[in-house]
């Protein structure tokens, strides 16, 4: 028979495996909306400065790099839980790819 004792083991053990996990992830989560903000804005000034590109076209690739960040944060969190992210990241750089195709045109009148 299971003891009192035991099972009070058993659920301390879980919470502190299972518990820095989360505690983990709410960190890189943190960390990486964090980062996203801060690149977002240096993307922006970048583009203002520097790179003289429609209003538009600078709101459209500054949202990339922000959605960018934030996807790869999501997958660095679902890594975290043991999820596999190769799959992800294929679809990420497809993405990429797809983006870029599509901006071709746009951005060779610059």
């Amino acid at each position: 028979m299971i003891t009192k004792d035991e099972i009070l083991q058993k659920l301390t053990d879980y919470t502190v495996q299972h518990g820095m996990r989360i505690l983990g992830a709410i960190l890189i989560l943190i960390i990486g909306f964090w980062l996203a903000k801060i690149l977002s804005r240096a993307t922006a000034k970048l583009m203002e400065s520097k790179v003289h590109l429609d209003p538009l076209i600078e709101k459209v690739m500054v949202r990339c790099v922000h959605l960018l960040v934030i996807a790869l944060t999501v997958i660095t969190v679902l890594g975290q839980f043991g999820v596999e992210t190769t799959s992800f990241i294929a679809l990420l750089g497809a993405s990429g790819i797809a983006i870029g195709l599509a901006l071709q045109g746009t951005l060779s009148n610059v």
